[in-house]
């Protein structure tokens, strides 16, 4: 069993905002060529994976761009500029999912990132899993063929391999301390608890 971290209902709001604007980023890019349920299916991506960045960044006490930009990182320093995020050499990506016991990688996913495996439990509990490098979880043995909902070969890592989340900091020291949101909002790092 992994971390669970509770949004406010201000948290959801703030998060889903940036969802939001994701997804329209989305549609402005990709405007044809999508039934509703694709379009559907985009959004609901798009915020639910906002939601659970929100939550790991809460949790970790990192800063998370409140910017619908994609960029190298979800969450730290680097979060949403690949110019960052090639300074400081790592990123942080986030993968929420519905489906339990799984993360998704995809082969274009950067080796020397490392991503966090969070499961969204319905309608404001995050479930942090774990986190591995994408190299350890590009193995044949998880990689699924691609299919109607992802028009993509997957990996799907079992969330039982993931690393723990507090030995993600020995590994990213340079984004500690950062002087973050949480920190004015009098929440503890590490906790995603009020103090």
């Amino acid at each position: 069993m992994g971390i669970r971290v509770k949004l406010t209902p201000d948290e959801l709001r703030l998060a889903g905002y940036v969802g939001m604007a994701r997804f329209a980023k989305t549609v402005e890019e990709r405007p044809k060529e999508r039934s509703y349920d694709d379009e559907r299916h985009r959004m609901e991506k798009q915020v639910i994976g906002a939601w659970g960045e929100y939550a790991v960044a809460r949790y970790l006490g990192l800063s998370w761009p409140l910017t619908p930009g994609f960029g190298r990182g979800d969450i730290g320093l680097g979060a949403g500029s690949v110019a960052r995020a090639r300074r400081i050499g790592r990123a942080i990506e986030v993968r929420t999912t519905l489906r339990v016991g799984v993360m998704y990688l995809h082969d274009e996913d950067d080796d020397e990132s490392a991503y966090v495996g969070v499961l969204y439990i319905p309608h404001d509990v995050f479930e942090i899993l774990g986190w591995t490098f994408a190299r350890e979880g590009k193995d044949k043995d998880f990689l699924q063929p691609a299919h109607s909902r992802c028009p993509r070969p997957f990996y799907e890592y079992p969330s039982d391999l993931l690393h723990s989340i507090d030995s993600l900091r020995e590994y990213f020291p340079q984004l500690y301390p950062t002087l973050c949101p949480w920190e004015y909002l009098g929440v503890r790092a590490g906790t995603g608890e009020q103090e």
